[in-house]
């Protein structure tokens, strides 16, 4: 969120479950003209936005994170109803 400022075309988030840095085909940018946030003190903080597909595989994260996990669907987060 807005704590850890405003990605740039450089940012990339890491899907892991442990310490350390993701393998490259575990990794994706931040589409920067998609994200919007907010920082107006702690607690307070937001942001939002999309992944570009991954530099190695080609996919978004929800498509190979669900292969990863083995059940259709389980990689991908959905908002609202």
């Amino acid at each position: 969120a807005g704590h850890c400022g405003t990605p740039t075309s450089s940012t990339r988030i890491h899907f892991i479950f442990s310490n350390g840095s993701a393998a490259p085909e575990d990794q994706y940018a931040v589409d920067v003209s998609q994200y919007v946030g907010a920082y107006t003190g702690v607690g307070n903080d937001w942001g939002t936005g999309r992944f570009l597909p991954n530099s190695v595989t080609g996919k978004l994260p929800g498509v190979a994170q669900s292969e990863k996990c083995g059940t259709p669907g389980c990689g991908w987060f959905n908002l609202g109803s």
